[in-house]
C-alpha cells in the first residue's frame, strides 16, 4: 500500500492500512497540494446519498489513550451512514475513471432533511468532505474552494444529498 501523508496545521500525518492516519513520525512528510495540478479538464461529477446526513464533528466519541492523548473515534451512526454511503458511492460510480477529481473544485449542495432536527451545516459539510476523499472522489478535500448550500424542506420520503463537484476554470 503507498503511504499517503496528510497536514494538519503543523502536524504531518500517516495514513494507516485502517484508513486512518495517525501522527507522523520522524521524517514524515506532508503530501503537498498542489491547486494548478490538473492537466485536463474534468466533467462534473454528481452523486446522490440517500437519507439523513449526521454531522462529522460532533459523531464522535473522545477516548484518551494511556499517554494521555485524545483518540477522536467516530461513533456507530457516523460509521454506519459513512460504510452504506461509501457502498452507494461505489455502485454508482464503478465506471467513472477520472477519479479522483483534481484541481479547485466548486461543490454545489442539495440538502434535504428527512425530520426536524437542527442540523449543524458546518459538520454536515465535514461529513461529506470526509466521504469524498476517503471514496476517492477527491484527492484532498483541501480542493474544494467554493460552496453553494440549498437546504430544502423537510421530506422524509425524500431525504439526502444530492451534491455536484465543478472544476474551477
Amino acid at each position: 500500500m503507498k503511504t499517503r501523508y496528510r497536514q494538519l496545521g503543523d502536524i504531518a500525518l500517516v495514513e494507516q492500512s485502517d484508513g486512518h492516519f495517525r501522527v507522523g513520525t520522524r521524517g514524515a512528510r506532508p503530501k503537498p497540494y498542489h491547486p494548478t495540478s490538473t492537466a485536463v479538464p474534468q466533467a462534473p461529477l454528481t452523486v446522490t446519498i440517500p437519507g439523513n446526513c449526521p454531522s462529522g464533528k460532533n459523531q464522535v466519541d473522545i477516548c484518551y489513550d494511556c499517554d494521555g492523548k485524545e483518540r477522536r473515534i467516530p461513533d456507530k451512526v457516523f460509521t454506519a451512514w459513512r460504510t452504506r454511503a461509501l457502498q452507494d458511492l461505489a455502485l454508482a460510480l464503478r465506471g467513472r475513471r477520472d477519479l479522483p477529481l483534481r484541481g479547485a473544485l466548486i461543490a454545489t449542495v442539495i440538502y434535504t432533511p428527512g425530520d426536524a432536527r437542527c442540523r449543524d451545516v458546518p459538520g454536515v459539510m465535514d461529513a461529506l468532505w470526509h466521504l469524498l476523499e476517503r471514496g476517492g472522489l477527491v484527492e484532498n478535500d483541501g480542493q474544494i474552494r467554493g460552496v453553494i448550500w440549498t437546504e430544502r424542506p423537510v421530506d422524509g420520503a425524500l431525504a439526502g444529498v444530492v451534491l455536484t463537484l465543478e472544476p474551477i476554470p
